[in-house]
């Protein structure tokens, strides 16, 4: 969470042939106001206040977007009639901007999102926002149980489905009783339903698939769904109930008493595929999402993607997707500039502002190079503030002296074992010659330790000797 006069640190790159500046993210929570900035500083909508420094302050930031915004939509005669409105909201949704916004997505379309006011600014200020939690409309099945359901409303119809399948299990008095409690999870200590905010365990529809059911062949199809329900969606038990009398053991029940169960049965099912999709597509990104943000998004559009609470911005370039790499860890590495999108979830590729691959062999010296100069600058900044009395410069300049020392100190280490490596290969190499009999300069001389077979054939007779030279011929 960004507070008020948090500042950010500031890196430089290329972005099709013009310097411009990216802004670095410090933490893992949510910062909007940083993916849009990102987009607006590489469109050259806006500016740094101060080109060079090192950080920015987030009151900075925020007054450029605001100004931005203001200058970007004139309210005239003939402007419509809510922009006004829309300004005056948008500016106090400002603060928010540091600590993360409502986004509620929608499954079938990248930019599919429940309108909220949170996501005025974005209009404003013309950005897109857009995601890949998209479900695959050729699993049939589960698109139409999604259908166009918002990620909120998709959970709220689980719980409904919890919610009606207790009140008609409590309802039949002849109901068999339900699991004991430490079944009603997949495993110990799981959450056995998904809340509104964190994303749902994985395991839980498909443990349930593979729980063993019941074997008594007087237990109906509808009984084992209902089984089926409890142990995926971990119901609560109800109270045991007193074993049934002989008449509630009537293998013919009322008419009234199948159809609700064939009701359960198709809530159930319903209820399954939902938590499935959920628990499938945990990472919030899917195959079918990547393949419609690459139809959505054009060769070198900007916008802001948004995945796991966090907010990113992201671009195409020769076909590839790509986000920028704002992790603060980058902000001393000058090579890696963006991340390539091309998984749904495992590494990803890192690359340059041309976005060429970025080899680690090549990137050791410039990054220590850089990190060299990125300390040397924080003690002549954190000496600047002590001379102008904004805090102590002595303890943070004496911790970046002792950083220098003991980075120089491993990277002799670090140069003496390859030495040492290197010397000792050339030496089994020419050992290994030695034992041939013969080297860059013929048989190698006799020297103590020589191996007793090189010695022999040094001492063989000339014309032995000058057959096998023949040979070697």
């Amino acid at each position: 969470m960004a507070a008020p006069d948090e500042e950010f640190r500031v890196k430089s790159l290329t972005w099709h042939g013009r310097d411009t500046y990216m802004l670095m993210q410090g933490d893992n929570g949510p910062c909007p106001l940083l993916a849009l900035c990102n987009v607006l500083l590489l469109r050259n909508s806006i500016a740094l206040p101060r080109p060079g420094a090192p950080n920015v302050a987030q009151s900075e930031l925020t007054a450029l977007l605001a100004e931005y915004m203001l200058e970007s939509n004139p309210v005239t005669e003939a402007s419509p009639p809510d922009l006004a409105a829309n300004l005056t909201d948008a500016m106090a949704l400002f603060p928010k901007l540091g600590r993360g916004l409502d986004v509620n997505v929608r499954f079938d379309a990248v930019d599919g999102l429940e309108y909220s006011e949170d996501l005025l600014i974005f209009d404003l200020l013309r950005v897109r926002l857009l995601h890949g939690w998209l479900v695959d409309p050729q699993d049939t099945a589960t698109a139409a149980a999604v259908g166009s359901r918002s990620y909120n409303q998709l959970v709220e119809r689980i719980i409904e489905i919890q919610s009606l399948t207790q009140a008609n299990a409590a309802a039949e008095p002849d109901a068999p009783p339900p699991p004991p409690p430490e079944a009603a999870a997949p495993y110990p200590g799981a959450d056995p339903f998904p809340a509104a905010d964190p994303i749902p365990a994985a395991g839980g529809a498909a443990a349930a698939a593979e729980a063993p059911q019941g074997t008594d062949a007087d237990c109906s199809e509808d009984e084992e769904m209902r089984q089926a329900m409890q142990l995926s969606l971990g119901l609560a038990s109800p109270p045991p109930s007193p074993p049934p009398s002989p008449a509630a053991a009537d293998p013919f029940p009322s008419p009234a008493q199948p159809a609700l169960r064939r009701s359960d049965s198709m809530a159930v099912r319903e209820a399954l595929l939902l938590t499935e999709w959920l628990n499938g597509s945990a990472s919030q990104l899917s195959y079918h999402g990547l393949v419609q943000l690459h139809a959505s998004l054009a060769e070198a559009e900007l916008a802001v993607f948004f995945r796991n609470n966090h907010f990113a911005t992201i671009t195409k370039h020769g076909g590839e997707l790509y986000l920028l790499a704002t992790d603060v860890g980058f902000a001393r590495e000058p090579l890696v500039v963006w991340e390539r999108l091309n998984q749904i979830d495992g590494d990803s590729t890192l690359c340059t502002s041309e976005f060429e691959r970025v080899e680690e062999s090549l990137t050791t010296t410039a990054t220590e190079e850089a990190a060299a100069a990125a300390i040397a600058a924080d003690i002549a900044e954190a000496e600047a503030r002590e001379a102008a009395g904004l805090g102590p410069a002595q303890d943070e300049a004496s911790d970046m002296a002792l950083a220098i020392q003991l980075q120089r100190e491993e990277e002799e280490q670090a140069q003496l074992a390859e030495q040492q490596m290197q010397q000792m290969q050339l030496q089994r190499e020419q050992a290994l010659a030695a034992q041939q009999g013969y080297g860059p300069a013929g048989p190698a001389p006799a020297y103590p330790g020589q191996p007793y077979r090189q010695q022999q054939q040094q001492q063989q007779p000339p014309q032995q000797q000058q057959r096998g030279n023949c040979l070697l011929q």
